[in-house]
């Protein structure tokens, strides 16, 4: 999982975790700015031939003579910039994606373990153990 988003992802982790989230010079390997990049959920329906994002909140307003609009979703890779002495932060949202992100990430590395098997118990002489009898 070497795509820019998961390495992003990890040098924000390494950010947040050795430098207290203030963006460094390491952090931006060699750019201005670091570039944090994660996927998001977009929900969307089109009108009028352009996609209109749907929002909490927003209303739903179907074509001309249609009684109602198709929702559809999509992943769709958001990107935030951060210059050298800039605090990382993250809006509820921003998070929400982030922590998707990071399950899909989980699930992608879980999915090609290759199966659990029950663990082999040592025997008990190799183990040091003695079995004694009364």
């Amino acid at each position: 999982m070497n795509s820019p988003p998961h390495c992003s992802l990890q040098q924000a982790r390494n950010c947040l975790e050795h430098r207290g989230g203030i963006v460094g010079a390491d952090d931006c390997k060699g750019t201005p700015t670091f570039k944090l990049s994660f996927p998001r959920v977009k929900l969307f329906y089109v009108r009028e031939g352009a996609e209109v994002e749907v929002s909490a909140g927003s209303a739903i307003e179907p074509n001309e003579g249609q009684s109602h609009a198709q929702i559809m979703l999509r992943l769709e890779l958001q990107t935030r910039q951060f210059a050298v002495g800039d605090r990382l932060s993250f809006s509820a949202a921003e998070f929400n994606s982030i922590a998707l992100a990071v399950m899909q990430m989980g699930e992608h590395v879980a999915n090609r373990l290759p199966p659990a098997t029950a663990p082999v118990a040592a025997p008990r002489a190799a183990a040091g153990m003695v079995e004694t009898t009364n």
